[in-house]
């Protein structure tokens, strides 16, 4: 029985290192995609025409602008919350800021699951033990997790003119239950 489910603990490790479905998304090219990709509320960065990168929260989004809230310093720690809008002409590039902690999660899960649920089924003796063992190793995942989640901040918008943007191709692979095929983008 113990091999059983030493067997089981190893394939379901195993699996967590694959992912099940991967997506590519095309950044909006005006701002009227992009009301269909962010909401009220989302952090972003905000990239103008002159390079300068804006933090803020978003508040509205309409046709032709964008309005942030953006964080100011006054004095050492102090901050002031200051309304920003931006014209869609001065705006190159619009990133989505991807919360860290469903990241850190992930990463606590891949790295202490696997040491506790093998340790178990090898010993279940000294379970209590190999739940302990886990704990460097969930923190670790939980960092790293935490890391890996917060360089990964998605590119919502990308502007300017066609021009400036060039031509982009993507390909994506489509997989269904019954089909399985290639998704071609080809944009000017």
């Amino acid at each position: 029985m113990n091999r059983i489910l030493w067997h089981v603990a190893a394939c379901a490790s195993a699996l967590m290192l694959f992912p099940t479905i991967g997506g590519a998304q095309i950044p909006a090219a005006s701002f009227d995609e992009l009301r269909a990709v962010l909401k009220d509320g989302d952090q972003v960065f905000l990239t103008d025409s002159d390079g300068r990168r804006t933090r803020g929260r978003l508040v509205t989004v309409t046709s032709s602008s964008l309005d942030l809230m953006v964080e100011e310093s006054r004095f050492l720690f102090l901050t002031r919350r200051v309304p920003r809008t931006f014209s869609d002409t001065a705006v190159t590039r619009v990133a989505r800021i991807d919360s860290q902690l469903n990241g850190a999660l992930i990463g606590l899960a891949a790295g202490s699951l696997p040491v506790m649920s093998a340790g178990c089924a090898f010993d279940p003796d000294w379970c209590g033990y190999y739940v302990l063992f886990s704990m460097p190793t969930g923190a670790a995942g939980m960092v790293i997790g935490a890391l890996v989640d917060g360089m990964r901040n998605a590119t919502v918008y990308r502007g300017g003119t066609p021009a400036n943007r060039g031509a982009t191709v993507s390909l994506s692979p489509l997989l269904t239950r019954r089909a399985t095929g290639a998704f071609l983008n080809v944009r000017f």
